[in-house]
């Protein structure tokens, strides 16, 4: 009964410590924004050592022989043990804890990096609208002001028609429809960019459900994933609109390039890489684990054969333990 007491005991106490090892190696990985090396290096070796210092004491504790010896060793492993066990309650133990703690905070800064990259695709869609139509209002003008007989060939050439009498002249509104549909096409695609409009707002609607979802779910290892590039993508995008905006090959058209896309800098990062104090619940879980890694060593007798810690009375040997 005692050997299967004992059994279960230090399973429990290696299944504590691997959980310990866990909770450090998810605080890693929000620290280091998704540092897999570090993150699992900083679990395993929490792990490894809270479990083996107390299992290592609880076998020390349990020897039949060289009872001095491994006594000292008992100690310096309970020692090493109530060392590390301070130092990681304090780090990284509690860093995952801290960050859930602020889950509200950080969903509220990623639908506002959502938002504002959906809001920028609208924003374009209506300045490129907006541009359009005020080029086909200049170009209509210009063609009015040409059938009105008023002399005014300037205008006319400015926005590059070619007149009646020249060489490829074809009638005013077919030059005006050509010319608005090179620029209508223009806007959303170029090829001598490698940039489509239609391609990254697609691109974008799904990293705005992946950010939604896995927010909303709040899965440990996918937010911090998303963390490392929720500036990188909508920047990009942005980049890429500015360009498509500088097309100007309209002739006649003042281009001005797009600026409604205000992409401002969220401050998620300092929630996931900003350390802090442990709070009482955390050095609560703490010494809750390490009470579950020693209940192993602490249920454990010491051989009756070892004078370490007993007197001899009456020819007998009182156990202190």
């Amino acid at each position: 009964m005692n050997k299967l007491k004992f059994s279960l005991a230090d399973v429990l106490t290696v299944l504590a410590a691997l959980t310990f090892g866990f909770v450090c190696y998810l605080s890693v990985n929000f620290y280091t924004l998704g540092n897999t090396v570090q993150s699992v290096a900083a679990g395993v070796f929490t792990g490894i050592v809270l479990g083996g210092t107390a299992l290592g004491a609880t076998l020390f504790k349990r020897t039949n022989r060289n009872f001095k010896t491994r006594f000292k060793c008992e100690i310096a492993f309970l020692v090493l043990f109530a060392v590390f066990a301070i130092l990681f309650a304090c780090v990284p133990f509690p860093h995952y804890f801290v960050v859930s703690g602020q889950k509200a905070k950080i969903q509220e800064q990623f639908s506002l990096a959502v938002n504002q990259t959906e809001e920028m695709f609208d924003n374009y869609e209506k300045y490129a609208e907006k541009r359009v139509k005020e080029y086909e209002y200049n170009l209509s003008e210009a063609i009015n002001i040409r059938r009105g007989k008023i002399a005014n060939p300037s205008l006319l050439k400015k926005y590059g028609f070619v007149e009646e009498g020249n060489p490829g002249f074809i009638s005013y509104p077919k030059q005006k429809d050509k010319k608005i549909e090179s620029l209508h096409k223009a806007l959303p695609h170029s090829d001598s960019l490698g940039i489509s409009f239609d391609e990254m707002k697609k691109s974008s609607e799904k990293w705005s459900s992946d950010v939604r979802k896995n927010t909303k779910g709040w899965e440990s290892i996918s937010v911090v994933d998303i963390v490392s590039i929720i500036h990188i993508k909508p920047q990009e995008w942005k980049g890429k609109l500015i360009e498509l905006s500088r097309y100007d090959k309209a002739k006649g058209e003042i281009v001005e390039e797009f600026k409604n896309c205000d992409i401002s800098a969220t401050e998620v990062e300092k929630y996931f890489t900003t350390l802090s104090n442990p709070k009482p619940l955390t050095i609560g879980l703490a010494v809750f684990a390490y009470a579950l890694m020693l209940l192993s060593y602490f249920i454990s007798r010491r051989s009756t054969k070892t004078t370490i810690g007993t007197t001899n009375e009456g020819g007998k040997f009182d156990i202190k333990y």
